[in-house]
């Protein structure tokens, strides 16, 4: 596309446990930390970053990472290029 960016995805995945499928909308809903939560936290960080994707237009999606626990994406739409004031296609 004439002077846009690629979109852009950037994620983090890891071994432990994951989050269940049915689990997977709920978890990004502030003070929701899953059905068996291991060490600190009040439930507050994948919300957090829901909420800031949002902000940037972008889509955030968790899926099984291929180490067996989670994977956490966030997908950034295309973007102008820096400095380019051209037509938009």
């Amino acid at each position: 596309m004439y002077g846009f960016c690629a979109p852009l995805a950037i994620g983090a995945a890891d071994s432990g446990p994951g989050v269940a499928a049915d689990q997977r909308e709920a978890i990004f809903e502030r003070f929701v930390r899953g059905r068996e939560p291991a060490g600190e936290g009040s439930g507050l960080g994948l919300a957090i970053v829901k909420e800031i994707a949002l902000l940037h237009a972008a889509e955030v999606k968790l899926t099984d990472s291929e180490s067996g626990g989670a994977k956490l994406v966030i997908y950034f739409p295309a973007a102008r290029a820096p400095g380019h004031h051209g037509p938009q296609t």
